[in-house]
């Protein structure tokens, strides 16, 4: 007669089978991913835990999105290539990443949030090493110092630009040569794939970018496809501390100072139902931004600003008129990838337009504000900038500034976007 063994809710042997279930699960997660090796166990069984840690580190940015940093800790040809990762978006496959990309001794930025921006265009994974040349943007940016030029002040933040700035002037010679532009002007990822064709200076510096001023009709809309993005001191959902708030401190400039009429779309389209989802927000906000042109046909101008996310040793501030300043980037996106081409179903009939607007922006920085910009970014894809000839999207600052730095920023923008949009006439 054969015995039949029972293993009850309670009892032991139902409890070691479960133990042993639960380890095998981690040997194979730890083991098989390479997110632990035999070598980091002996480390930390001789109280090596702590530097362990120290080399991995996990920069928060963009709210629900995280910005991976991690160095390779070398020793003994033994590698460390785990990640710490708090709240990460499931549909990205972090771990596989760092198993691949893992770097010996190289800092590596990997924005997740530069992935999602459409529907329609979550499979065009980044390519492998896109990151690296982020971080080599940062650390271009951030290496120069200020030059102190002289700029007109009328009060209130209000800046007078007229006549030649005493920055930086760049030769038309050397403006007109693509890879001077990529070396000194440009970041483009490898995902990314901009064409000589469409950074012809000659042509983008001859577009007539000016409108004609009329205060009885809104002529400029100011938005965020990311409205929870936050900084040092910035109160969780509290949009009177959050990128919002840098928003309507421009349009107030814009106002009162310069008098155009702008329209403030404060809605969120990062935090929709209750739950904070950036994988969307260029879709949601495509909606409600049609809708606001329609009703709105004469505004000529349209600017999606937000942050960035950076390394939290990365500090992007420089200082205009004796105030500490958030730097900026101009943010284009040329709906094509290096690996598929263009991206038909992103179309942009306003993509030089575009390419124009920032690089007419960044030279005006440049004349006028030398050290407040970073190089312009080219990304692969849309981004809504189709909508308007004039569409920008700009990054103020990062997580690792403070709100008075991103909002002082917004003095001199101000005063580059009236420079830019009243073209060569004077005064304000």
């Amino acid at each position: 007669m054969k015995r039949v063994i029972f293993i009850g809710k309670g009892s032991y042997k139902n409890k070691i089978c479960i133990f042993l279930l639960t380890v095998f699960a981690f040997y194979v997660v730890f083991f098989s991913l390479r997110l632990i090796t035999l070598d980091d166990i002996w480390k930390a069984a001789n109280s090596s835990v702590k530097e362990w840690i120290y080399n991995i580190t996990v920069s928060r940015t963009r709210e629900s999105y995280r910005t991976i940093a991690y160095k390779e800790y070398v020793n003994n040809k033994k590698t460390v290539a785990g990640v710490l990762i708090d709240g990460v978006n499931s549909s990205i496959s972090y771990y596989g990443y760092v198993k691949e990309n893992v770097k010996e001794e190289k800092l590596v930025v990997y924005d997740p949030n530069k992935l999602y921006l459409n529907q329609t265009v979550a499979e065009n994974k980044p390519e492998q090493k896109d990151t690296e040349s982020v971080t080599e943007s940062i650390k271009d940016n951030t290496e120069a110092p200020p030059k102190d030029v002289p700029v007109s002040l009328t009060g209130n933040g209000i800046m007078k630009l007229t006549g030649a700035g005493g920055g930086n002037v760049y030769s038309l010679e050397n403006l007109n040569d693509f890879n001077y532009l990529m070396n000194n002007l440009y970041v483009v990822p490898k995902r990314a794939s901009v064409l000589s064709s469409e950074l012809n200076a000659s042509e983008l510096l001859g577009m007539d970018l000016s409108i004609e001023k009329d205060s009885t009709v809104p002529q400029i809309l100011i938005y965020h496809t990311h409205s929870m993005e936050g900084f040092t001191d910035s109160i969780e959902g509290n949009k009177d501390t959050n990128i919002v708030a840098v928003g309507t401190y421009l349009s107030k400039l814009l106002s009162e100072g310069y008098g155009y009429n702008v329209i403030h779309c404060m809605e969120s389209f990062d935090y929709v139902n209750g739950v904070l989802d950036r994988s969307k927000a260029y879709t949601y906000a495509r909606t409600s931004l049609e809708q606001i042109l329609a009703d709105n046909p004469t505004i000529q101008v349209v600017l999606d600003i937000h942050r960035d996310g950076v390394g939290e040793t990365t500090h992007l501030v420089t200082e205009v008129n004796g105030k500490q300043t958030s730097q900026i980037m101009f943010f284009n996106g040329v709906s094509r990838t290096s690996a598929g081409g263009d991206i038909d179903y992103l179309y942009n009939k306003y993509k030089k337009q575009n390419l124009a607007m920032s690089l007419q922006m960044k030279l005006l920085a440049e004349e006028y504000f030398p050290g407040f910009t970073r190089r312009n970014y080219v990304d692969a894809y849309q981004y809504n900038l189709d909508l308007r000839e004039r569409s920008m999207l700009i990054e103020v600052g990062a997580q690792t500034n403070s709100l008075s730095e991103a909002k002082n920023a917004m003095e001199p923008l101000a005063a580059l976007l009236d420079r830019l949009l009243r073209g060569d006439e004077g005064g304000i």
